[in-house]
C-alpha cells in the first residue's frame, strides 16, 4: 500500500502506458507530476477507491497535455563535405530544371549548415524557393527568399535577386487568376522593374542580366490590358490576399 503520492507513479506504470495509447499519446515522453490535491486522499480511500484515483490522475495528466515535458525523436542530418560542395551544386540546379525545387532546397540548406556564406549556394536556395510559388503558392516561400536577400554578398545581387523575388510572385498572381489577380501583379512587376533598375545602376555596364528581366516584365505589362494599375476614382481599393505590396 503506497504511503505516499510520490509512490502512485510507480504503481501506476503499467496504467500509464494503456492510458497514452487509447489517447493517442504514446510519443509523449511524460514526466510525472501528480496535482498536489491527490495527497487529500488518505491511505483508506487509495484502498477503496484505487480505480477512481487512477481515472483522476490519467485524466488530469492528458487534459493538462501541454505540460508534458517531452522530446522529439529529431533525426541527425549527416554533414557535406566541402570537397562535394561544387558536385552536390550541380544536382540542385538539375533539380530545379526538372521543378523538384524540395530536393534543391535540401541540398542548398545541407552547403549552408557548414557553410553559412555560400553565395552559389544562397542564390540557388533563394530561386528554389521562389519555384515553390506555383505549387505551394506564396507562403512561407516569399517571406524566406526574402529572409536570404541580406546574406548576399554585394548590392547589385541583393538588388537584383530581390527583383526577381518580386517578379516570380507578379506571375504567380498573374497565373492564380481571381478578382484583382490582374491589379496584384501590375504592382510587383513595377516593385520588380524598379529594383531590376537599381541593380543596373550597381553593377558593371557589360552585365545585362538585369536589363533582361527589366524588358521581359515591360513586355508583359504592354501586352496585357488587364496588368494594369488599380483605378481608384471610386471604388474601394483591393487588398493582397498575401500582404500588401511594400
Amino acid at each position: 500500500m503506497p504511503t505516499s503520492v510520490e509512490q502512485f507513479p510507480a504503481r501506476l506504470d503499467d496504467q500509464a502506458i494503456s492510458t497514452r495509447k487509447i489517447f493517442g499519446l504514446e510519443h509523449l515522453r511524460i514526466q510525472f507530476a501528480p496535482p498536489r490535491w491527490i495527497e487529500t486522499i488518505g491511505e483508506e480511500s487509495y484502498l477503496v477507491n484505487t480505480i477512481s484515483i487512477r481515472i483522476i490522475y490519467y485524466t488530469y495528466q492528458i487534459i493538462t497535455a501541454n505540460q508534458y515535458k517531452w522530446e522529439p525523436d529529431m533525426i541527425e542530418l549527416k554533414p557535406l563535405k566541402p570537397e562535394a560542395f561544387s558536385a552536390a551544386l550541380d544536382k540542385a540546379r538539375r533539380y530545379r530544371l526538372l521543378n523538384e525545387p524540395d530536393e534543391a532546397e535540401s541540398i542548398c540548406l545541407d552547403i549552408l549548415e557548414s557553410t553559412p556564406d555560400h553565395q552559389e549556394a544562397l542564390i540557388t536556395l533563394l530561386l528554389s524557393l521562389t519555384d515553390k510559388f506555383p505549387q505551394s503558392g506564396i507562403s512561407p516561400a516569399f517571406e524566406q527568399a526574402q529572409e536570404i536577400v541580406p546574406r548576399l554578398d554585394n548590392s547589385y545581387s541583393k538588388s537584383y535577386y530581390l527583383a526577381v523575388i518580386f517578379e516570380r510572385r507578379a506571375k504567380f498572381h498573374l497565373n492564380h487568376g481571381g478578382l484583382g489577380a490582374g491589379t496584384l501583379a501590375y504592382h510587383w512587376f513595377i516593385k520588380a522593374m524598379d529594383a531590376f533598375s537599381q541593380a543596373l545602376s550597381e553593377d558593371d555596364p557589360k552585365n545585362q542580366e538585369a536589363v533582361l528581366r527589366w524588358n521581359s516584365c515591360a513586355r508583359i505589362l504592354n501586352s496585357r490590358p488587364d496588368v494594369k494599375a488599380e483605378d481608384t476614382s471610386g471604388a474601394e481599393p483591393l487588398l493582397d490576399t498575401y500582404d500588401t505590396p511594400h
